[in-house]
């Protein structure tokens, strides 16, 4: 059943004389022969040996695929075939063989087609799948799919490069189980030297581990240890804790409001000049003739409009939509007018980032504003993500803040629920913070959610008042039972021990006292200042 090879290579030495030294393959016995009866008739005494460090284990079993194994000694290959002849016995055959012809690349290209349509970011990963396999020296026709082979089919321009290509990732092309994590760990750092962000480097290491965890769950293909065993991580921190601060939210819906009037402006002309486009392609003369017939009529709408034009607040709106209810761009942009139930005071996304519907409350003020707008297509918000980055960045530019993202309305808005809400005095609850904001782990609402320190400190204060006004402070010490606590010392000295005899007289009349009677003694001046309101 199991078969133990010697495929060691031959050795010819002599003692005490490297230069005569010839190493020949297992199969050169001949070779080998006559360069050792060539050096006996030189007079000297070599000897022929086997290296024994390259034994191969063959297996084979009826019903099965044969597999071979190779091991570095002779006892690994004997505990080897010994534990294959066990495994048989009992029923169970793996296939060990198999991690070893299957290589890496191969399975990147079969995740590819495979699991990845399963997913809801199948796009992103192919992408990064498509890299990878590319990078290592496949042909980019292997991720063609039958659709894009149909014959006199329009060839869409070829995208402009913007991806930094992979270099040393020749071992996608060995086998799984001969991949090391001193691989991944080159890759890691080749990345990271190529300019690409440590979090953009570790997603693409997740992605790699998702392959191999299909590879060994899904497939059964038999690895002794993963690849990814032991791969030190980059490390990074990419929490972002941008708030607007003092004017800055007015200043963004100044700037969100003359963003709206240029668009209704254009959509009002494009409107009034769509009669001369069309006479414009009509026009037998030069591209720049009917440009100038375009521009003619563009002018002259902007002076019959002047002002009278219906002003669409789509970007007002967003922007009110996103702090409200701190949904997301993609979930603000996808929601259509069969979801926004104004009349329930509520907005519905029936597919969120990770996989779950959810509901957002509408407050009335925001139900307003969506009531404004026109229903001319199937969304609230007819506008694509590149749309909303281009506006999204004049109206940022044109409002003067610095370093102010679309998904920044996300954390201040989990941050304002929670600080309108204490303020109000019916604070909410991180469970109640989580189904509004579609979070799974409560950790994650912590890190939406940036208190301003300012008003945390005004709190504070406000606290320290009400305690010492309420008479359980008594100069910065709690009071137990009616009593002060006495404070926490160090155990005496001697020279503490020598003062408290000499006051012993003052000691005996204090204790003459009343039991509930408060002794006032000196207290630091850092105290006083935090028990004065």
């Amino acid at each position: 059943m199991a078969t133990i090879y010697d495929r060691s290579r031959l050795i010819v030495s002599v003692k005490n004389s490297p230069r005569h030294t010839r190493r020949f393959s297992h199969s050169d016995t001949g070779r080998a022969r006559e360069y050792l009866l060539t050096l006996r008739a030189q007079g000297l005494k070599p000897v022929l040996a086997s290296e024994e460090n390259h034994f191969m284990v063959r297996i084979r079993e009826k019903g099965h695929r044969h597999q071979v194994l190779f091991c570095t000694s002779l006892q690994e290959a004997e505990e080897t075939a010994a534990r294959l002849e066990t495994e048989c016995r009992s029923g169970l055959f793996i296939d060990y063989a198999l991690g070893r012809r299957t290589t890496l690349a191969e399975l990147i290209r079969r995740y590819y087609f495979e699991k990845c349509p399963r997913h809801k970011g199948c796009d992103v990963e192919r992408y990064t799948l498509k890299g990878f396999y590319v990078d290592a020296g496949g042909d980019p026709d292997d991720f063609l799919d039958q659709q894009q082979h149909v014959p006199n089919k329009k060839k869409a321009k070829p995208a402009r490069v913007r991806r930094i290509p992979r270099v040393g990732v020749q071992w996608l092309n060995r086998g799984i189980a001969d991949i090391k994590a001193t691989d991944i760990e080159g890759y890691i750092y080749s990345r990271i030297e190529q300019g690409l962000a440590p979090a953009t480097v570790d997603r693409e290491v997740d992605l790699l581990s998702q392959v191999v965890n299909w590879a060994t769950n899904t497939l059964r293909i038999h690895l002794h240890q993963s690849p990814l065993l032991g791969v030190e991580r980059p490390r990074y921190n990419n929490e972002r804790d941008r708030r607007l601060l003092g004017d800055e939210e007015q200043r963004l819906f100044a700037a969100a409001y003359e963003e709206d009037r240029q668009r209704s402006l254009d959509i009002a002309v494009n409107e009034r000049i769509a009669t001369s486009r069309a006479e414009a392609r009509q026009i037998q003369a030069s591209l720049s003739t009917r440009k100038r017939h375009i521009a003619a009529a563009r002018i002259a709408a902007l002076a019959e409009l002047k002002d009278s034009y219906p002003h669409i607040a789509l970007f007002e709106t967003l922007i009110t939509f996103l702090l409200e209810t701190a949904s997301r761009c993609g979930e603000a942009l996808a929601l259509t007018w069969e979801h926004a139930y104004l009349d329930r005071n509520k907005a519905f996304f029936p597919t969120t980032k990770n996989g779950d519907s959810r509901e957002v409350p509408l407050r009335a003020e925001l139900i307003k504003l969506i009531a404004q707008l026109p229903r001319t297509d199937k969304r609230v918000f007819p506008i694509s993500s590149d749309t909303l980055q281009g506006a999204f960045y004049r109206i940022c530019e044109r409002a003067g803040l610095e370093d102010f993202h679309p998904h920044d309305l996300r954390h201040e808005a989990t941050s304002q629920m929670c600080e309108y809400s204490r303020a109000g005095g019916d604070p909410l609850e991180i469970q109640d913070l989580a189904k509004v904001t579609g979070h799974r782990d409560p950790r994650m609402v912590l890190r939406y959610t940036h208190l301003c320190a300012g008003e945390m400190a005004r709190r504070l204060d406000e606290a320290y008042a009400k305690a010492v006004a309420s008479g359980k402070f008594k100069k910065g010490r709690v009071h137990i039972h009616g009593k002060v606590s006495p404070p926490q010392t160090s155990p005496p000295g001697i020279d503490q021990i020598d003062a408290t005899v000499q006051n012993s007289a003052d000691t005996t009349a204090e204790s003459s006292l009343e039991p509930n009677h408060v002794i006032q003694r000196p207290q630091c001046s850092a105290r006083r200042r935090r028990s004065d309101p």
